[in-house]
């Protein structure tokens, strides 16, 4: 768990709290497959960056360099590569790296920044292997004038398998890989009220997990290990996550860019 730019964990029963880092300056972070790293995003001097370290907060590595903001960090099944979401001042791609030392980053996805603006961001990587589901948004610029999608993409080659035709934010497959979990954005004026969905692996609603209609910003988390439970968070009255437009006429979020503490998991 994430609190005041540190990592922690926790037992289940809410026991055990252990302080990992004392950096102050931690987004993100996510465990390798066999538990024995962690990959986290930090924002040092202005620029935010991939790190990695060893499960017990020692040997800290850091993975990237450039100028865009990196966040959003998951692991491949074989604990062997990094997704994660690299923004520029107008879009944003998935790009993959290796943990392996002396890795470079490369692009996954190829957005476009120009009268259309692409937005990928969000990945998550299907317990085979084979392919990632990632959140796809565009917006031209007008007000009102985008929307979002959830899509299916090859691991190896970044291809698109199927627009799932999801209307969904943070999201990830179950252990199984047969369903996918994520945030169900509802409207009421100004106000979010989102709640936790689940979805099939191609795309078919399922149900609602979560049901409620106070003012919530819902953010998906994740799945228990055994595929039984689900794990979210919910703060604030703006959605956690920024959308570049609204969907279907509506005006574009009035959320602040990724980089507010609104915006980050706990």
């Amino acid at each position: 768990m994430r609190k005041g730019g540190d990592l922690f964990t926790i037992k289940s029963d809410k026991t055990g709290l252990k302080r990992l880092t004392n950096r102050g300056d931690i987004l993100n972070a996510e465990w390798s497959p066999d538990k024995s790293k962690i990959a986290f995003t930090a924002e040092v001097n202005g620029n935010t960056d991939v790190y990695l370290m060893s499960s017990t907060g020692t040997g800290t590595r850091r993975l990237t360099f450039g100028a865009a903001r990196d966040e959003d960090v998951t692991w491949s099944p074989n604990g062997k590569t990094l997704l994660f979401t690299s923004f520029t001042n107008c879009t944003s791609d998935i790009l993959k790296v290796n943990v392996a030392p002396g890795s470079r980053p490369v692009r996954f996805t190829r957005a476009q920044c120009d009268s259309v603006s692409d937005y990928f961001e969000r990945a998550d990587w299907h317990p085979d292997g084979t392919k990632i589901l990632v959140w796809h948004g565009y917006y031209d610029g007008g007000p009102g004038e985008g929307g979002w999608t959830a899509e299916t993409r090859s691991a190896t080659t970044g291809a698109l398998i199927k627009d799932l035709g999801m209307d969904v934010l943070d999201m990830g497959w179950s252990p199984n890989g047969l369903q996918i979990a994520g945030t169900v954005p509802a409207y009421y004026a100004d106000t979010y009220k989102d709640n936790v969905g689940l979805w099939s692996a191609t795309g078919r609603k399922l149900n609602d997990v979560t049901t409620s209609n106070e003012s919530y910003a819902t953010s998906f988390a994740a799945w228990s290990p055994d595929g039984k439970k689900i794990g979210y968070g919910r703060s604030g009255t703006c959605r956690g996550r920024h959308r570049p437009g609204a969907r279907r006429g509506r005006d574009p979020s009035p959320c602040p860019r990724p980089g507010s503490p609104l915006q980050r998991r706990s």
